[in-house]
């Protein structure tokens, strides 16, 4: 093998042939690679002769037993030209042609032999460093096919592109997106096919390259010679996650924890690529190449030897068989279109005598990715120390460090921020925790934006001030009257229930009154809640007015787990990802004033400001500036109904709410609010359309706090505390699964509804179907011990303003219920009102951290089945009146409907739903996957689930076993 460390220019393409006619491999190292790395790898290689150009021959010196050649301008021409020499004899397709360079988890790069791909080009420009795998297609597929290849000086390549395009008359290109988006089609006009790959190919760039240019989205690891996959045409408006179908290999997507087990159509799963294109291995690395690559598929026919490469990347297919990129599963990243081991970084800040330990991450901050390296600086002691902080550091420890970074690793591979911590936090498993790395990332950006706390310190008042306080909040939240109020009635007795309780919390807080929604649940009279703390009252203090408390500002942040999986699985819930909200509004409407309306809802609430984008396998949530959100008139019922029945298909790069209203007669206008569930839930709906009435008749406005503060916080609810909680519930219990057949096919689902009238009850309806959807859990699954998904509001965390944030503050939790020694219905409802209410001060640790901490179920996994109770209504005051001075008539709103473009019952076996209706009575549905629940099965197990609600009802101390 021989090494090559030339400039950009056409001696170094001259010596690359010179090596392969001479039957050897080809090894480019890039000129300005630093000392330390250049060293290593020619250590590694040990070769006899190095091929150089002149400046590297001044500037490079190499141990005395390598020999160096200068290939230059004067030496090429000083060669004698023969018309042909004889190809060394034994030279096969099996022999490696090129080594290259990629970076590497342990601190040192890997070296990577492969084989030729071929790509048909014309006049290609030679853009790409020749470290980088593009440069082989730039270079060989053209010369291969008869091409010219156009090759700038390294100064034109950094400093005039469009100019070397234009004079050289390039007519194809290899960009990566972040080089591509600095350059616009009228500074290119002479390039007609533009080869874009190395990062995910963003819905802006689609937009503006792929009206007037053949734009193809390239994927391939240098492990399978330069171009795997391709999407042979982005079309615009299309997304640029799709990396189309293979090239000359075939692609598996795999269960990421189980290799012998392919993932279903639509199912997110680990690409691995099959097939003569990928490569040999790591050269002198046997345990990284078995780590790697793959010599058998057992579900391949007759399970033969073959190799296969693993990518690290999380896809899925599309509908037409084609793939969708999602995020990278491993460590590795990519920056700027080079892929970077993170680990290599951390090994070469620890070599530093400086540093006692480094963890690094990719981050986004405002518009470009970067590197923030976490490091400990020697000498450092956390003892006693709970909580991972930020400290000082001298500058000229920064400089020394730095320096050191910059002698051994590649620039785009030295971090743009060092953290100096206390300690590194860790996961029970050992792993390094990123969410406590993430919110320790977010203090050092945004700790000048926190909100202040209230301060708990006051002065406690006397009981009587708190008995008649707190008369004045239930009589609000229950909408009963005061007098009907005694200190020993119970919240639960007298209509409560999770949702009016959060209401309750919040009005009490307003008039400074410090309670908690599992207070009121639990300590559910007056009294109770006076001494629930240590025999004290419940404390008042002067709450700050939320106009004086400062909300933190940010441009991009990471989205919930909520947001990720509502942009990223459409179509995959049963109740659909997108909404609109159709409202009456009877009376003369002005729709300027309606249109300015809406224009200042998006203003003051920056969810509706966001999009989603997916940069490098990352999903990011941008905050927009400013947003035009247009209010579109229909001009009929049908054309409405045409829209509001439908969804966008993607999510991403695009603006998701929409505004529109058809006139129905002269007193009477139909209007459409359109969210996507990325940016609500069902406590949202209200805030939104009462501040749009507000603002619409003149009335002021408090939006709340910003939708990002509570993504920021929300890592916080990751805690030792929680994890403790969740280990303990959930140890050793499977998912409860009913599942009684598994059949091809995209069926839709099945579906059963019932009405059913209620009793009085002193527990909520959402205990009640819980309760009933455990037994009949229990009684087909043969079990006392049940687990179920449930949605929960998410809102019981401890921030200022939690229940006016606008935006999906909504979670999914595992609801483990133990019926075994339950012997009345009564006592089924005592315990599963007891586990809702132990599970609300953890209700907000995010799903995917839940299973990946405190279970060991396949993370991958789907609910066997999610029940879901829907307790909040979106009426409004029938008629708003104008603020006076503002001269406007009258105008009742009323709401009429939701339209939905209804999913699937792909993430659940089976949905139950139900929702209390304006007669006072039940309504419960069950939807199901056919796939997965026969018909027969789904009527038994909603038949069961309707008896033990009407049993639960009527006659909770009945025993259980007559009606089994």
């Amino acid at each position: 093998m021989i090494p090559i460390c030339i400039e950009k220019s056409p001696e170094l393409i001259i010596a690359m042939i010179a090596v392969l006619k001479a039957g050897k491999a080809f090894i480019p190292v890039d000129p300005i690679s630093s000392r330390a790395r250049l060293d290593y790898i020619l250590s590694s290689l040990q070769p006899t002769v190095i091929l150089v150009s002149e400046d590297v021959y001044e500037l490079r010196p190499c141990d005395s037993g390598v020999k160096k050649l200068i290939v230059s301008p004067s030496t090429v021409k000083a060669k004698p030209m023969r018309q042909s020499l004889p190809l060394p004899a034994g030279i096969d397709s099996a022999q490696p042609a090129y080594v290259l360079f990629t970076s590497g988890s342990t601190g040192i790069p890997k070296e990577l032999g492969g084989e030729f791909g071929l790509n048909n080009q014309t006049r290609m420009l030679q853009y790409t460093s020749s470290t980088f795998d593009p440069s082989i297609l730039e270079i060989f597929a053209t010369l291969l096919h008869g091409g010219a290849v156009c090759i700038p000086t390294e100064m034109e390549r950094l400093n005039n592109i469009p100019k070397v395009i234009k004079d050289m008359g390039v007519n194809t290109a290899v960009f990566v997106p972040s080089v591509l988006k600095l350059l616009r089609p009228e500074e290119i006009p002479t390039v007609r096919k533009l080869i874009v790959g190395g990062e995910k190919l963003t819905q802006s760039l689609i937009d503006i390259w792929a009206e007037q240019t053949h734009v193809i989205n390239a994927y391939g690891p240098t492990e399978t010679c330069i171009c795997s996959l391709a999407n042979l045409r982005v079309f615009p408006r299309r997304f640029g996650g799709n990396i189309g179908t293979s090239i000359a290999c075939r692609t598996w997507v795999v269960n990421p924890n189980d290799e012998c087990q392919l993932m279903p159509i639509g199912a997110i799963g680990e690409l691995w690529i099959e097939g003569p294109t990928v490569a040999r291995g790591y050269l002198h690395d046997l345990a990284a190449t078995k780590e790697s690559f793959a010599s058998s598929l057992p579900w391949t026919e007759g399970g033969g030897t073959t190799r296969a490469y693993r990518t690290g990347d999380l896809v899925r297919y599309l509908p037409d068989g084609e793939l969708l990129f999602l995020a990278r599963k491993d460590n590795q990243v990519k920056l700027n279109g080079h892929r970077i081991e993170l680990e290599e970084i951390e090994a070469c800040i620890c070599r530093s005598p400086l540093v006692a330990g480094a963890s690094v991450q990719l981050r986004n901050i405002g518009d470009s990715a970067t590197l923030a390296a976490f490091l400990i600086p020697q000498g450092t002691s956390s003892q006693g120390d709970d909580i991972c902080h930020l400290l000082s550091w001298s500058e000229d420890d920064f400089h020394t460090l730095l320096d050191s970074m910059r002698q051994q690793l590649p620039t785009y591979m030295v971090p743009e921020y060092l953290i100096p911590v206390n300690f590194i936090p860790r996961m029970t498993s050992g792993k390094v925790d990123h969410h406590a790395l993430t919110a320790i990332l977010e203090q050092v950006r945004l700790d000048r934006h926190q909100s202040g706390r209230y301060d708990r310190s006051e002065k406690e008042q006397d009981v009587s001030e708190s008995h008649r306080a707190m008369k004045d909040l239930w009589a609000q939240a229950l909408d009963i009257p005061r007098s009907s109020i005694s200190a020993s009635d119970r919240f639960l007795h007298l209509g409560g229930n999770s949702i009016k309780a959060m209401k309750l919390v919040s009005a009490a807080r307003d008039s400074g009154i410090l309670l908690t929604v599992g207070e009121l649940l639990k300590n559910c009279t007056i009294d109770e809640l006076n001494y629930s703390r240590n025999g004290k009252p419940a404390s008042i203090t002067a709450a700050r007015p939320r106009s004086e408390l400062q909300t933190p500002q940010r441009q991009t942040y990471t989205p919930t787990w909520i947001q990720m999986v509502s942009v990223t699985t459409v179509g995959g819930f049963p109740e659909g990802n997108y909404m609109h909200l159709v409202i009456e509004l009877r009376g003369r409407l002005d729709p300027i004033r309606l249109s300015e309306a809406c224009r200042s809802l998006v203003e003051k609430n920056e969810i509706l400001r966001t999009q989603y984008t997916l940069r490098d396998g990352t999903i990011e949530a941008t905050v927009l500036e400013k947003v035009e959100v247009p209010l579109t008139k229909f001009n009929s019922r049908s054309e409405a109904l045409e829209h509001w029945e439908s969804a966008p298909s993607v999510c991403f790069d695009r603006q998701l709410v929409t505004f529109s209203y058809v006139v129905m007669d002269e007193n009477s206008t139909h209007f459409a609010l359109g969210v996507q569930h990325s940016q609500y839930d069902a406590w949202t709906v209200p805030l939104l359309l009462r501040q749009l009435q507000g603002i619409y008749h003149g009335h002021p406005v408090d939006p709340g706090p910003p939708f990002s503060e509570y993504a920021a916080r929300l890592p916080r609810e990751t805690n030792a505390r929680a994890e403790m909680f969740w280990q303990e519930q959930l140890r050793d219990l499977p998912m409860t699964l009913l599942s009684d057949r598994s059949v091809e096919g995209d069926e839709p689902d099945g579906h059963f509804q019932k009405s059913i009238k209620l009793s009085p009850s002193e527990f909520t309806f959402a205990t009640i179907i819980c309760s009933a959807w455990a037994l009949v859990l229990s009684k087909h699954a043969t079990t006392g011990r049940v687990v179920f998904g449930g949605a929960v509001s998410g809102r019981n965390m401890d921030m200022e303003g939690i229940l006016d944030v606008v935006g999906p503050c909504i979670n999914m939790l595992p609801f483990p219920i133990d019926v075994t020694d339950c012997a009345t219905y009564l006592e089924v409802l005592q315990t599963v009102r007891d586990v809702r209410i132990a599970t609300v001060p953890y209700e907000a640790m995010p799903l995917p951290d839940l299973i990946s901490r405190c279970t060991n179920w396949n993370p991958t996994a789907i609910f066997g089945s999610i029940v879901q109770h829907l307790d909040i209504t979106f009426d409004l005051p029938l008629v708003s009146e104008a603020q006076p001075g503002v001269d406007l008539d009258k105008l009742e709103w009323k709401f009429l409907e939701t339209r939905k473009q209804y999913g699937r019952c792909r993430a659940t076996d089976i949905y139950v739903f139900s929702t209390i209706s304006r007669d006072g009575s039940a309504d419960v549905q069950l939807k199901y996957n056919p796939s997965r629940i026969s018909p027969d099965l789904a009527e038994v197990l909603f038949s069961d689930l309707c008896g033990y609600i009407v049993a639960a009802l009527r006659e909770p101390e009945q025993r259980i076993a007559s009606c089994l």
